[in-house]
């Protein structure tokens, strides 16, 4: 009778009555996911009935209490858990694991989504899930939560991503699913809650999703999910705004660097690092990160990532002086990325925004500045996120329109607007905007000045991002100083000096130079704040701020006129009419309120001229957050401006003796009439020179711009700033396409940025590796790279000649030389004429050839067989070998004048065994090239990628060529190539 009990979806919930369904599930000995199931309407997808044995024990339940409902006694519940364990509910069984054929049909598209290629992937994904060709539950949602990533990664969409993603925890958390995968949903759920969206944001649930994760990962999980769930906390302490935790996090980068083959994942952990730079007062070495996102962006066509990328660097690009015509093309371009990925308004929205209205503000564009920075503002209200130091800046446009009427509107709004993140911080900001609108309107202006100052030092205090606590440090300084309060202003420059003295930056320094020129013109010292007002106006240029030139050539005229100079009223008539230009109706006022003091005036300033004259040099050169390249150009503008009429140059010497110049000034063909040597303090050493009619002081001037100039490129260099500059975002074409230089791991990165800044020498290069390591292919990439890259590049293997042909092949003989030469032949060397000849297995040269050789590289001359005079050739060398050199000197059969003289610039290319995440970006690499027309190429399974970077290649990439040739020979190709495929040996 019992076998003929139909179990509805009705009939169960009555059975189970008070229970949870967890206590229910208990009681069957299935999991609550069953329950679930079981309650589920008929004609849902997902809905089960119970059958076989499950159906049995169900029954004999319902038997043995009378169909009544029960509440169970832990005894009962202890009785029913001690009897034997049941076999599997089939059901079950098909929702826990995931088989071989969904296995074949997911790997490709997730695949595909850790490589970046997200159109792709996102399609196949659909299409997997919209045609139930995917059998288990597990296996959809695995698929779904793929979905989900995309949308997070692909187009910044926080929303679409959380409601991808919220059905799929239910499953989750009834531990019905592998292990595996409920890691992998814990792993996105904690990122899509750490996404910028504040209706979603929840550093708690970030937390217990990490937690969660972290217990359901498997101990032999992959490198890729291990780096997902650091991200994850690593961007939970960016947001909760603990540098030591931040720092803890980052320290375990290291731990994945080496296995990382994923360019998606590699940029985000480059991205990781750049922002921590910013967090952690490090700005200095952000440029680093910035430049290898950029690689990666540009090398995975990240359309999004790109554009978010790009919106970091102009950040950093305003930090240094960039042009501000520059900073807006990249925005411009950041936005088209943005736009090409359907990307919805994140965190390049507010970079961008504030960027574009400090670049449109630095050139006197108000209406497009407070275009853009109204809508970054309105981007954050609504994503209730921090909007930063944006309303200060539009404040300061309000005021420079004569528009205060706007700036308490502005401040009430922020006040009121909810954020989840830096929250105090944000509410300092908008208290500091309504004092601004408060000392405006003459109320309680000390009252004002106060309530500012206690907001900027408790955004100072809060530990927020640098570049906001070096504007509202200086926005307060300039408050205090224009509200007449001297006092006040003066500790708030020196608190904002503190803080560019962590973070500098160029237009910060130049600020703040400003402000205390103007406090030292109120105190009467005029000749102090005529050296300030030079230094930051110089500063300004350099940055291209035509607004603040405008304002610091306004206030230094003011300057001017009280010490009597003749062309102040001049600079006064042209700086009111740049302001009038621009646009700005609200002067800064000027007036002194102390008596002047001319105290340490000791001498008139006709007798104490010369060092009148490299006072403002010096002040130049001193400007913290400037690179080395930065500061050459200024040295010799410096100097220019002191000897006009005279040619300056800078010129870097190296270790031979030889000079090269970094930046010069007037006629290239002068001869230096005087010069002085200096250092940088870390090894390198310039020169710097004048020639032309000079006054008598000329070498005093010289030598005391010259000691400034070796200090300040020591603090830049010690400071980290040597590559302080961003790259300019280029364009995908700007780089020599190499694709067949692969380069996955930290050390062949390395190796090519060293061969990208060998690219404008001539020297000769030696590359020494095993056999099959790829020195051929770094040579041709040192080709690629150069000035002569479309010269010819021929390649001459040493080791395939026979020895009485090799004089004649390699130099070349004329008709009749010898016996048997019947016509001219120029020989390698002159083949490849301006361009470059690779010289392969250079150890097998014969000795009686090396001399001769030698000669070539000496004087650029050979004497073919047959001919009376040598003729001159134009030719770079690249040898290699995987010979020890240094050996065969020892033995005698290759000489040591050769050996030294190849020996200008060693290369050495490591086994793939010391690279093993380049092995799978190899074998990915050669699967692309070997794949037959028309089929899709295999994409590597989890077991296949652990036996390529496990196994020792004793015959390096030639070896691993030769595997994947070998696997794709077989019909048919396989959609996804598995270990068992990879035929080693």
């Amino acid at each position: 009778m019992q076998d003929r009990v139909v179990w509805t979806a009705e009939r169960i919930r009555n059975l189970r009555g008070e229970h949870s369904r967890a206590t229910f599930a208990k009681l069957l000995g299935v999991t609550e996911l069953t329950v679930y199931r079981w309650e589920l309407p008929d004609g849902a997808p997902e809905a089960r009935r119970p059958r076989g044995l499950i159906k049995q024990r169900l029954d004999g339940y319902a038997a043995g209490t009378e169909h009544a409902l029960p509440i169970q006694t832990p005894a009962l519940v202890q009785m029913e858990m001690s009897k034997p364990a049941p076999e599997p509910d089939p059901d079950l069984h098909a929702a826990e694991e995931i088989g071989p054929e969904d296995m074949a049909e997911l790997l490709p598209p997730l695949e595909r989504l850790m490589q970046g290629d997200f159109r792709r992937a996102e399609s196949a994904l659909i299409t997997l899930l919209s045609s139930n060709r995917l059998e288990a539950i597990s296996s959809r949602i695995l698929a779904t939560q793929a979905v989900a990533r995309i949308q997070l990664w692909a187009r910044a969409d926080v929303f679409a991503a959380f409601t991808t993603l919220t059905p799929l925890l239910f499953d989750a958390e009834t531990g019905a699913l592998p292990t595996f995968v409920e890691a992998e949903v814990y792993i996105t759920a904690a990122l899509v809650f750490g996404g910028l969206d504040g209706r979603i944001f929840d550093v708690g649930k970030m937390n217990s999703y990490i937690a969660r994760a972290e217990r359901a990962l498997p101990r032999n999980a992959g490198t890729e999910s291990r780096f997902l769930l650091w991200m994850a906390q690593a961007i939970a302490a960016f947001v909760s705004n603990e540098p030591p935790l931040v720092r803890r996090v980052l320290a375990r980068a290291s731990d994945f660097e080496q296995d990382l083959s994923s360019p998606l994942l590699r940029f985000h952990a480059e991205e990781l690092r750049t922002v921590a730079c910013y967090v952690d007062s490090r700005p200095q070495d952000a440029p680093k990160h910035l430049a290898e996102m950029q690689r990666l962006a540009i090398e995975g066509s990240f359309h999004y990532l790109h554009a978010r990328f790009l919106s970091q660097a102009i950040l950093s690009q305003i930090d240094d002086g960039i042009d501000p015509e520059t900073v807006l093309a990249h925005a411009e371009r950041a936005n088209a990325y943005a736009t090409q990925a359907r990307a919805v308004p994140g965190w390049h929205s507010l970079f961008l925004a504030y960027a574009t209205g400090e670049a449109n503000v630095r050139l006197g564009h108000f209406d497009a500045a407070r275009v853009a920075l109204e809508e970054g503002i309105q981007i954050a209200c609504d994503l209730r996120w921090s909007y930063g130091s944006m309303p200060l800046l539009l404040a300061r446009i309000l005021v420079l329109t004569g528009q205060e009427c706007e700036i308490r509107p502005l401040g009430q709004k922020l006040l009121e607007a909810e954020t989840v993140t830096f929250a105090d911080a944000m509410r300092h900001v908008a208290e500091m905007v309504l004092a601004i609108a408060d000392a405006l309107d003459g109320v309680e202006v000390s009252h004002a000045v106060d309530r500012a100052d206690e907001s900027a030092g408790a955004i100072h205090d809060s530990g927020v991002w640098t570049f906001l606590r070096r504007m509202v440090m200086l926005g307060n300084a300039t408050l205090a100083m224009f509200a007449g309060d001297e006092e006040q202003a003066a500790r708030a420059l020196r608190r904002a000096e503190r803080t560019l003295d962590t973070a500098p930056s160029v237009w910060g320094s130049a600020a703040l130079r400003w402000l205390r020129g103007l406090l030292a013109y109120r105190e009467g010292k005029l000749h102090e704040a005529r050296t300030l007002h030079e230094s930051a106006l110089d500063a300004f240029t350099l940055a291209h701020d035509r607004l603040q030139i405008a304002l610091v050539t306004w206030t230094l005229g003011a300057v001017l006129a009280d010490l009597d100079a003749p062309n102040a009223s001049e600079m006064v008539a042209s700086a009111h009419g740049a302001l009038e230009k621009l646009g700005v109706t609200c002067r800064p006022k000027v007036h002194t309120k102390r008596k002047r003091s001319h105290a340490g005036r000791n001498l008139p300033i006709e007798e104490n001229e010369t060092l009148a004259r490299v006072v403002g040099p010096i002040a130049r050169l001193s400007v913290r957050g400037m690179g080395p390249e930065l500061l050459h150009r200024e040295i010799v503008e410096c100097l220019h401006e002191l000897f006009p009429s005279a040619t300056v140059r800078l010129e870097e010497i190296d270790s031979r003796g030889v000079s090269a110049i970094r930046h010069e000034m007037g006629n290239s063909t002068a001869v230096a009439s005087e010069s002085i040597e200096f250092g940088d303090g870390t090894g390198r050493r310039f020169r710097l020179s004048l020639a032309g009619r000079l006054l008598p002081d000329a070498r005093m001037v010289l030598g005391t711009v010259a000691n400034v100039a070796s200090l300040a490129l020591e603090v830049a260099t010690l400071r980290g700033y040597v590559d302080r500059a961003p790259p300019p975002p280029a364009a995908e074409g700007d780089v020599p396409d190499m694709p067949e230089f692969v380069s996955a791991s930290s050390v062949m990165r390395r190796l090519k940025a060293d061969l990208a800044r060998l690219s404008k020498s001539r020297a000769n290069i030696i590359i020494t590796g095993e056999s099959g390591s790829g020195k051929e292919v770094v040579a041709r990439a040192i080709h690629d790279l150069s000035l002569r890259a479309t010269r010819p590049y021929v390649a001459f293997n040493c080791a395939a000649v026979p020895r009485d042909l090799f004089e004649g092949q390699l130099f070349g003989y004329r008709k009749e030389a010898f016996t048997g030469a019947a016509t001219d032949q120029p020989g390698v060397i002159r083949a490849a004429e301006t361009g470059t000849l690779f010289l392969d297995e250079i150890g097998e040269l014969p000795l009686d050839v090396q001399p001769k050789l030698l000669r070539f590289l000496e004087n650029g001359e050979i004497l073919p067989l047959g001919e009376r005079k040598p003729v001159r050739v134009d030719v770079r060398v690249v040898a290699a070998t995987f010979r020890d050199l240094e050996r065969l000197v020892r033995e005698g059969s290759f000489r040591e004048d050769l050996f030294y003289r190849l020996q200008v610039v060693p290369v050495h290319v490591p086994p793939l065994r010391e690279r093993p995440e380049d092995a799978v970006a190899l074998a990915r690499h050669f699967l692309q090239r070997f794949t037959p027309q028309g089929h899709e190429p295999p994409v590597l399974a989890p077991d296949a990628i652990s036996a390529l970077t496990t196994y020792a290649w004793p015959g390096n990439v030639r070896e691993l060529r030769n595997v994947i040739e070998r696997a794709l020979a077989f019909d048919p190709i396989p959609t996804v190539l598995t270990s068992s495929a990879l035929r080693f040996g």
